[in-house]
């Protein structure tokens, strides 16, 4: 599973009106369908959307190429290598479009091309990028409300916290699972990771929930066992 993650940062608003406010809600500009970059925790900005929590996809290298053809977040192909096989496919849709039918040999011809193998993790190295994001749940009190790690990517749905960005979070996600990956002697050669983070802002308790849901399917989705994670934390009722 996953949503349309290409190459860098993306961000989308979800939700309506929340009903539970966080203890210092984050204002951004606008609404619609690609929300603004969020300003610094803490900071001020302009009445508009408030935002609780983030879907946050992290994907490994070669998961997602900015033209798949079944779509990106990507405006444009910077690997030359890969502009045979065609533009960025940006698209607008919230939805995940991992299942859109589409030209296979393609995608997977595409990837042939990059410099490396794109990354997969088996059952222990997804154990350790666990462990590693349970290191930085504890060490910055980010509270996690469902995680699934998947062979080439993992989603997360995070609290919004307090005094870290979601950008920082992602990165310290990433290099504490890396750092974990080495010190268990699983790791890669190179950092096993795709540039940026894709990230859905979630702006009520109902698109939590959602969120968290589609989390938590996402394993059987893919064929792979139910993931439980001693990082988690459930919400509420």
């Amino acid at each position: 599973g996953g949503g349309a993650g290409g190459a860098g940062p993306a961000e989308v608003s979800v939700g309506g009106g929340g009903r539970r406010p966080p203890p210092r809600a984050i204002f951004l500009v606008g609404g619609g369908g690609r929300a603004a970059r969020p300003p610094p925790p803490g900071g001020g900005g302009t009445l508009g959307i408030v935002v609780i929590a983030y879907h946050l996809v992290l994907t490994a290298y070669g998961f997602w190429l900015p033209n798949d053809p079944r779509g990106s977040w990507s405006d444009e192909v910077r690997v030359f290598a890969l502009r045979p096989f065609g533009a960025a496919t940006k698209v607008n849709t919230r939805r995940s479009v991992a299942k859109v039918e589409h030209n296979r040999l393609r995608r997977v011809s595409a990837k042939s091309a990059l410099k490396y193998p794109p990354v997969k993790f088996n059952g222990v190295q997804a154990r350790a990028v666990a462990r590693g994001i349970a290191e930085v749940c504890g060490s910055h009190q980010v509270m996690v409300r469902a995680a699934a790690v998947m062979p080439d990517h993992v989603h997360l749905v995070v609290d919004r916290h307090a005094a870290v960005s979601i950008e920082d979070v992602a990165r310290r996600f990433k290099a504490a699972a890396t750092r974990r990956l080495n010190h268990e002697g699983v790791g890669f050669r190179r950092s096993p990771w795709a540039k940026g983070r894709w990230s859905v802002f979630l702006r009520d308790e109902a698109a939590v929930v959602r969120a968290v849901r589609y989390v938590e399917q996402n394993p059987a989705r893919a064929g792979l066992r139910p993931q439980r994670w001693s990082f988690v934390t459930a919400m509420d009722g």
